[in-house]
């Protein structure tokens, strides 16, 4: 009742980012978690960072993409990046962060979804605490299509980065 409110009365996108994170997070925990994703969605396309539908079709395009990203990144790139300095993106790296876990829970290919648009949204803005998370899913990814050594070496540098200045453990 009180997102409604918040919802119907609110002027900035600040005001209604919140309330839909608020109610996101109730689903969650009744472990309503497709609806969870359902709010999640709709903040991220107010964030504009929209996530592609739940497809295999979906999934392996993002994998494509994401490769191709980190073509030419080294383990030393990724852990010397700038920090991420817009507080959208960071918030949307939060977001994505839920989302993978809700789908964990309920929509695996989503999971999948938001951990590589975690990762080209790092590659593109930098490091932010949500990185080593990041990282560590799209490793899981990896693993999960067969690249065991690909894999090993994200878990790895999620490993390494939550040690590093810019990353929580």
């Amino acid at each position: 009742d009180y997102s409604n409110t918040v919802l119907y009365f609110s002027r900035h996108a600040n005001d209604t980012t919140r309330s839909l994170v608020s109610r996101a997070l109730a689903h969650g925990v009744q472990r309503d978690f497709l609806q969870g994703i359902k709010e999640l969605r709709k903040i991220l396309k107010l964030l504009r960072m929209q996530v592609l539908p739940s497809s295999t079709f979906s999934f392996f395009l993002e994998v494509i993409r994401t490769r191709r990203a980190l073509n030419k990144i080294h383990d030393v790139d990724v852990l010397e990046m700038k920090n991420m300095e817009s507080d959208n993106v960071i918030l949307a790296m939060k977001i994505l962060q839920h989302g993978s876990v809700f789908g964990w829970n309920s929509d695996t290919t989503f999971a999948g979804l938001c951990c590589l648009k975690m990762i080209r949204l790092t590659v593109e803005h930098g490091w932010c605490v949500f990185t080593p998370f990041a990282l560590s899913g799209y490793g899981v990814c990896l693993a999960s299509l067969g690249y065991e050594k690909e894999a090993f070496r994200f878990s790895q540098l999620a490993l390494r980065s939550t040690k590093g200045k810019l990353a929580q453990p």
